[in-house]
């Protein structure tokens, strides 16, 4: 299965939007960083645009590998459909907490007086809490792009459950 997540690795290196949902991630948390350090004003709110982008990423992503038979030759040559799933969701949990990650250094270093006075054990929870939201919605987009295999189905059944 490492295999799997490997070459699934060096997919999505090789997709341009994989690299402009980076950058604008990046860009995104260091204009949202700027202009709540300016207000001061400590919500975290403006990342619907990136979540946007994640959830169609990801279904791209899938419904990709379906329309151009990947997943058909990967059970052809003896994977079974549990490992493909899972492979998809540790990679997909991977990149999303990457592109938030990508969101989040340029965020907080606006606001590094907040972080190095916050208690360890707060800092860890929230850490955590990070992680655990990055794989959960991974799982969502990744089992309904599955059961939706077509590239605008999954990527309108992903955006429609965002609403509901």
């Amino acid at each position: 299965m490492s295999r799997l997540v490997a070459a699934g690795f060096e997919r999505y290196r090789k997709n341009k939007w994989f690299w402009f949902v980076g950058i604008g991630a990046f860009i995104l948390g260091l204009l949202e960083g700027l202009f709540n350090f300016k207000s001061e004003d400590w919500g975290l709110g403006a990342g619907y645009p990136l979540f946007f982008g994640i959830v169609i990423l990801v279904s791209a992503h899938i419904g990709q590998e379906y329309s151009s038979g990947t997943i058909r030759n990967k059970l052809i040559m003896g994977y079974r459909k549990e490992q493909l799933l899972f492979s998809d969701m540790i990679l997909q949990s991977c990149v999303i907490l990457g592109i938030m990650t990508l969101y989040w250094i340029p965020y907080f270093w606006f606001f590094y007086p907040v972080l190095f006075n916050m208690p360890l054990l707060l800092g860890t929870l929230f850490l955590c809490s990070v992680i655990l939201l990055c794989i959960a919605t991974a799982v969502q987009l990744v089992t309904f792009s599955y059961l939706i295999p077509s590239k605008t189905g999954g990527i309108t059944a992903n955006i429609f459950q965002i609403f509901v």
